[in-house]
Order: structure tokens, then sequence, then C-alpha cells
């Protein structure tokens, strides 16, 4: 039973998810980057990725074929969604227990993945796409923060060929790769009304796997410490509302009781 407490701090952390289309290098440069952030207290979450505890949905995927199927994908992957929120729920308890408050949340991807991979199959309605995708995958946060590592295609597709491997090939297709990095900026342009609040910030995934991990800590660092900053300055102006009389107060004759 996940704790009140965790269940409602959850979502007043600032969500910070990393995005960008295959190939451009995510995966490598953010196991370096929560090497980078292990003295920032944070919760990490991937909607996409298995969750740790035993599901019966991940038990049969794997020993049948079932990804053929577009109802058993969308339903697989809203399960793995819902069940990382669980996790990060977890992680938040923990970090608790050890007195330690919580930052931030990492996202390795975000709800708006799941939005990009299967764009073209609501593109004629995009509200109501996204609306049904909510309601399948309903319990992660919206990301306050997208840091979208973004390249050239001819880098991609240099990147993408020296793989030695066969899986996700079909996302991989040259057109399907530019179709994606099309439907990412179009979110980012504030296609869908619910998402239009999202910041963000676009870092470049030319250089080396060193560089972009400081850009992405850099990001980052900066992020939280606005936060702070914005923090500071409305608990002040709250004190002053409260501390300091108006120039009006100070003439207004007190009330008869």
């Amino acid at each position: 039973m996940e704790s009140m407490m965790t269940m409602e701090f959850l979502p007043t952390l600032p969500y910070i998810a990393v995005e960008g289309i295959k190939g451009v290098g995510k995966s490598t440069v953010l196991s370096m980057l929560k090497k980078r952030l292990q003295m920032l207290p944070h919760v990490s979450i991937n909607p996409t990725s298995r969750v740790s505890r035993f599901s019966w949905m991940e038990f049969w995927d794997q020993h049948l074929p079932l990804r053929r199927f577009d109802c058993w994908t969308r339903a697989l992957y809203a399960n793995r969604s819902n069940g990382q929120v669980y996790q990060a729920q977890e992680q938040v308890d923990a970090l608790f227990e050890e007195g330690v408050c919580p930052q931030f949340i990492l996202g390795d991807r975000s709800i708006l993945t799941s939005i990009t991979t299967r764009w073209h199959q609501g593109k004629e309605n995009p509200e109501e796409y996204y609306n049904t995708i909510r309601k399948e995958e309903r319990l992660i946060p919206i990301p306050q923060h997208v840091l979208y590592m973004h390249a050239s295609m001819d880098t991609i597709f240099s990147r993408i060929s020296a793989r030695n491997r066969s899986y996700g090939a079909f996302d991989e297709q040259p057109k399907r790769l530019m179709a994606a990095h099309e439907t990412y900026m179009k979110l980012k342009d504030g296609v869908l009304r619910p998402l239009k609040n999202i910041k963000w910030h676009m870092i470049s995934a030319e250089s080396n796997p060193d560089q972009v991990c400081e850009d992405l800590y850099k990001a980052i660092v900066s992020i939280l410490s606005d936060k702070k900053t914005k923090n500071k300055k409305s608990t002040l102006t709250a004190l002053s509302s409260v501390l300091v009389p108006t120039h009006e107060s100070l003439f207004m004759e007190p009330k008869k009781i």
C-alpha cells in the first residue's frame, strides 16, 4: 500500500524528461548522467521499461508473438507506464525513510514518447488521440521540462548503421525517424493544448557523449536553481503581504467590535 505522503508528494516534484528519437545517443548519455547526478537526490522513471515486479503481461509478451497486435502493444506499454509510477513512489518512500527529500523526477522518456510513436494513428484528431492515450497511461505526470536531444539525420543514420542489433529496426527506418522528429517539434510548438505549458530545452547531441552529458547536467541544475529562486520570491511576497502594512492600511480606522 503506497503512503498518502508519497501519493501527494510525487506530483509536486519537477518532472524533467529526456527525449529524443532513436539513434540520437540518449541511452548512452543517460547512463553517464545518472552517475553525474548521484549527489542530487532524485527519483528515476522510465515509462517504456519493464517494471521490476513480476507481471503476467510481461511473461506472455516474452513467450508469445503478441506484438503484432497493436491493441496488445498499447496495453503492454500502458501497464509499464502506470507500473513505473508506483515504482517511483516506492523510491520516494525509500528516500524519506533515509531522511532525504528528493528534488526532482528524472524521466528516461515520458508520455510524449507514446504520443510521438503512434502519432500517425491520430493525426486527424490530435486532441481525441491524446485523450485516448492519457486514459491508458493515466498515472504518469506530464513533464514540466523536456530536454530534447537532437542531431542531424546524417549523424543519426550513421550511429544506427553502426549498431549490431536486430530489434527496433522498424522504428529506425529513415521515414519513421524523420516523422518522429517532426512530431516532437509539433508538440514543442503546442499542437496539443494539454502539453502547451511544457518548457523545452534543446540539447545538441552532435558532440561526444561526455559533452552532451555535461550539457544535460547543466540544464538540470539551471532548472532546479530557477525553481528555488521562484520559491524564495513567492515566499517573500506572501510574507510581505502578511507582515508589511500597505500605505492605505496605515490610515484606516480600526474596526469596531
